[in-house]
């Protein structure tokens, strides 16, 4: 039977792998809040390599789908020691989510830290952990795995699981969880759930909770918490998390519009001088041994760069 490739994709995955890939200082922010039982809590400018990998997922009809996850990323610190992480958002209650990060985490061990000898397998399970974009009372704070072995041992892990409605706007900026911010919306959302727009007496309620989200927003691009290109990418994945919440109603897209300050440039538009990306490209390269020409080529490529100005980026980040 055939094999196809899924990217397991809704706008809130593509959004939050947007967020994996593309902002490292705000993922290992995510990942110090998710995994506060880490031995050092990392400071944001480590290295962070991505791993995107395909990896196959067994559908009720015994078929495999190969499905492409961006979520997993290796973080070398500064001693050098290096974790697999793999995070992962659920937008929906789920019952098979479990079985799908641990079949995910399994294929990941293997690919990413399996060691073979003579008659041996080792492996290192990754840190794993998934953000509940919604929850009920029945969301549970952690999932665990639990294996028995044929030596009747029983081994386990756990993976944490942090819930969206737990973070305020408060929380989220005093923390500075910036990675949550294009995800806000969900917090508010029992405003229209169940309507096609925002009764009128929620109106000003409404309003108010956006608009002092978006002022805390603006007051960490003004302390320099977040730079302008972080900013606007901010506004705009959130606005992505707008459009796919109110389809269908109208009047509640253009009133968060309004607030949230309209028209932004399009992500996949975004500056070939965003220094985040192509730093981040220069230090995956180097870890690959990619050498400094095939570095040049790559970014040139990449980001439409002349060959002297992917010369002169790439130059700025090789160490």
């Amino acid at each position: 039977m055939g094999e196809r490739i899924n990217a397991g994709s809704t706008p809130f995955d593509d959004v939050f792998r947007t967020l994996v890939v593309d902002h490292r200082r705000m993922l290992l922010a995510f990942i110090n809040e998710m995994f506060p039982s880490l031995p050092e809590k990392y400071n944001g400018d480590e290295v962070v390599v991505p791993l995107n990998e395909q990896y196959q997922q067994n559908r009720q009809d015994g078929e495999q789908d190969k499905r492409i996850v961006d979520s997993a990323v290796m973080v070398i610190d500064h001693s050098g020691n290096r974790r697999i992480f793999h995070v992962e958002s659920q937008s929906t209650e789920d019952g098979n989510m479990i079985v799908r990060m641990f079949e995910y985490d399994m294929q990941i061990a293997l690919k990413t830290t399996g060691e073979y000898t003579p008659g041996k397998l080792r492996v290192t399970v990754p840190h794993s952990g998934i953000l509940f974009l919604r929850c009920t009372e029945g969301t549970p704070d952690e999932m665990t795995v639990e294996l028995l072995l044929p030596n009747g041992r029983e081994v386990s892990y756990s993976m944490p699981v942090l819930k969206m409605i737990r973070y305020d706007d408060d929380t989220i900026f005093e923390k500075k969880l910036y990675f949550l911010v294009p995800f806000y919306l969900f917090n508010l959302e029992h405003y229209f759930k169940n309507r096609i727009e925002i009764a009128d007496e929620d109106k000003a309620s409404y309003d108010k909770e956006l608009m002092s989200f978006k002022q805390k927003l603006m007051k960490a691009l003004e302390n320099r918490s977040i730079d302008t290109y972080t900013y606007r990418s901010l506004i705009d994945l959130f606005n992505k998390v707008v459009a796919a919440l109110t389809v269908g109603k109208d009047s509640v897209w253009e009133e968060t519009e309004a607030i949230m300050g309209g028209q932004v440039l399009d992500y996949e538009a975004k500056s070939i001088l965003n220094e985040g990306v192509i730093k981040g490209t220069v230090e995956e390269a180097q870890f690959y041994g990619a050498t400094f020409e095939a570095t040049v080529d790559r970014i040139s490529a990449k980001f439409n760069l002349k060959e002297d100005e992917a010369e002169e980026a790439v130059s700025k980040y090789w160490k």
